[in-house]
């Protein structure tokens, strides 16, 4: 089977402008069949250069039912949807309860979606911004109330909620 150049494939000669960018022609100029109706969804697979078979297509259409002299399959191009693919199916993310994330959003977003909170406390960035409304995030004790902490009779005058420092996260 071949590929056929996208242009090719779309012109006025074969799909007249039907395939959306997303997709790539292959088949047999022959006619020769090569997959009808109710093969959607199998996988149209190319040898690259390195002699590894790499999946290039998804079949999406052919013309009445099966191949037909001059009208090439139509598959959903791979490659439009890698970062997809990779996004849900690759783990980005183990957490320490073994669970794995598959969408890197999920990663420091203050939100515990391992149930360990393992995704809010490892590859996150030390530089956070503090709105004191995530306790986990942000620690609460003031730096000015900790060195006078052990002075008799001393009523911190200081705002509880400015200079804060802490250990991430919140410790």
């Amino acid at each position: 089977m071949t590929l056929v150049d996208t242009e090719k494939c779309n012109s006025t000669l074969m799909w007249n402008g039907a395939m959306a960018t997303n997709e790539r022609c292959a088949g047999y100029m022959s006619g020769t069949i090569a997959a009808c109706s109710g093969d959607s969804g199998s996988t149209l697979v190319c040898i690259d250069n390195h002699s590894t078979n790499k999946a290039v297509g998804v079949v999406s259409y052919v013309r009445k039912g099966c191949s037909v002299l001059g009208y090439p399959m139509v598959y959903t191009d791979v490659m439009s949807y890698v970062d997809w693919i990779q996004n849900t199916t690759v783990c980005v993310f183990t957490c320490a309860n073994g669970l794995c994330l598959f969408d890197k959003n999920m990663l420091c977003d203050s939100k515990d979606d391992c149930g360990d909170r393992s995704d809010e406390i490892q590859k996150c960035p030390m530089n956070t911004n503090c709105t004191f409304d995530d306790s986990y995030k942000c620690g609460y004790f003031s730096k000015m109330e900790q060195e006078f902490e052990a002075a008799p009779n001393y009523v911190n005058r200081f705002p509880l909620f400015d200079h804060t420092v802490g250990t991430y996260p919140g410790k």
